[in-house]
């Protein structure tokens, strides 16, 4: 489990809302970096007939100046179950504002130990 604490800097509401999957519990909008201790990147986990997944949504407004934080479950996207070190980063694009780009986490390193 990881959290993401996102704080919109800028000077207008932010929607946040997201689709989430009842198959990986983890919101769709979150776009994740997952590097092994040699640089390479984790694959994503494979579900058969993901299309079935059942889901519901998550209406949210983070306004000018607010934060708001949320638990992911890495490990239903990503094979993070071997012992080492793993790398992990987050984007996150900007709702409506294609142009504008991605905001991007700090990077972090989790330890998985026997």
């Amino acid at each position: 489990m990881i959290k993401i604490h996102l704080t919109n800097s800028s000077k207008r509401d932010l929607d946040a809302s997201a689709n989430i999957s009842g198959l990986t519990g983890v919101d769709p909008n979150y776009l994740y970096d997952v590097r092994d201790s040699g640089g390479n990147l984790v694959p994503k986990r494979v579900y058969e007939h993901p299309e079935l997944a059942t889901g519901h949504a998550v209406f949210r407004t983070v306004k000018a100046g607010e934060s708001i934080t949320n638990v992911q479950n890495l490990s239903r996207l990503y094979d993070i179950s071997q012992p080492g070190k793993y790398v992990i980063q987050v984007r996150r694009g900007v709702p409506g504002k294609a142009k504008d780009g991605a905001v991007e986490s700090n990077k972090i390193t989790l330890t998985i130990t026997p």
